[in-house]
């Protein structure tokens, strides 16, 4: 207020300060909130913050961890669900062993993140002289990351 002095000039001064940190508070909580509701769970509040709001802002920052957890299980889920099933006709009609393994490999080593994977091959007469099997390395297929629904930043 123009042409207020001591007092309430501090109180003036205290209300418009409080004022402006509820309002960054509350804009902080509203784009986050914002982002969740278009599917982005990567994101969480960060804003200094104390009493109810801080309260509100660990509530909710909770409450996205959560639903983010739930969205990867779920996902996960799925692909348990789904994945067997692809796999089995994918290998329907296959009759050469290395062949079987090289395309389970591809599809299984991307999922575990692995770079390298490595099938054992072992027939009785092997086992019996040595007790070794022999190893077929198979290079892994490039990446493919799973998609959970939400977006990434």
């Amino acid at each position: 207020m123009p042409g207020v002095a001591g007092t309430w000039k501090d109180l003036t001064g205290n209300v418009n300060m409080l004022a402006a940190n509820l309002t960054t508070q509350v804009r902080a909580i509203a784009e986050v909130a914002t982002a969740v509701t278009k599917g982005d769970l990567t994101r969480s509040i960060q804003v200094d913050a104390s009493g109810e709001v801080a309260e509100l802002k660990d509530k909710l920052n909770t409450m996205i961890d959560n639903l983010r957890l739930t969205t990867e299980r779920n996902t996960e889920q799925d692909w348990l669900k789904n994945q067997p099933r692809q796999i089995h006709n994918m290998l329907q009609g296959q009759r050469d062993l290395g062949a079987v393994g090289r395309l389970m490999l591809s599809e299984l080593t991307p999922l575990v993140d692995a770079h390298q994977a490595v099938i054992y091959r072992c027939t009785a007469r092997t086992r019996r002289r040595s007790g070794c099997c022999r190893s077929m390395p198979i290079p892994a297929a490039p990446a493919t990351p799973r998609s959970s629904g939400s977006a990434r930043a």
